[in-house]
Parts: structure tokens; sequence; C-alpha cells
């Protein structure tokens, strides 16, 4: 991953999910961001950055069907809903539509029972 920047790759996510119809050349792009998706990128990710790339991968898992491999969702959750659960005390600052956001990704992904337990009374009592 070298020294990218974590909101970058948020954002590289974010808008490969939301253009995930009308530009499908970004999922081209895909098996870099999600490669770059390291211990060191996520550990730099804020409450909103978290919550976006969540949102991102249950987004593009969910209405996307051929860039399912690609996504290492587990991998991805595994490293991501920690982080969430790490920076829980900023995610009061995130406005509703991020924390539906969250709630709607949970909802979506295969993420495990402990880390889901681990999750959900963070994001349902954010605010």
């Amino acid at each position: 991953a070298g020294n990218i920047e974590p909101r970058f790759v948020s954002t590289a996510l974010w808008a490969s999910a939301a253009a995930r119809k009308e530009a499908p050349e970004l999922h081209a792009l895909l098996p870099s961001i999600i490669g770059a998706l390291d211990g060191k990128v996520v550990s730099g990710m804020g409450a909103q950055s978290s919550v976006t790339s969540l949102w991102a991968i249950a987004t593009l898992h969910t209405y996307t069907e051929g860039v399912r491999p690609i996504l290492q969702v587990s991998r991805v959750c595994d490293l991501l809903v920690p982080r969430i659960i790490e920076v829980k005390d900023d995610l009061k600052y995130l406005n509703s539509q991020n924390l539906n956001n969250a709630v709607w990704s949970i909802a979506r992904l295969p993420i495990s029972a402990s880390l889901r337990d681990k999750l959900r009374p963070v994001i349902f009592f954010a605010n």
C-alpha cells in the first residue's frame, strides 16, 4: 500500500460504489483499492472514512455482483469494524445519514456475529 492516505482509499471506494452503474470502468481500480486497505491505512481512518468505506463495500457487495470476489469482504470487515468501534467517540460528530449508512451496511454484510454484537451498540447509540 505504500504511503497512501486513508482518506484517498475511502474516497476511491465511495466513488466506485456511488457510480457503480454509471462508471463501471472504476471497478478496474478495485483490486488496487482493496489491496491498499491494510491495517496501517485503516488505523489512520477516522469515523467518517471508516463508515464511508464500510458503506461502499456493502453497496458494491449488494448491487454489483461482478465485483464480489474482488472485495475480500471478510478481510475488509475484519479491518473496518474494529476501527469503527475504536473511533466510537467520534461517531457522534457524524450526521444521521452516515449513521443510517452504517446500520444498513451492518445488515448487508456478512460480518461475524461477535463483531456485529460489538458494533451494534456503538452505532445505535452514537447520537
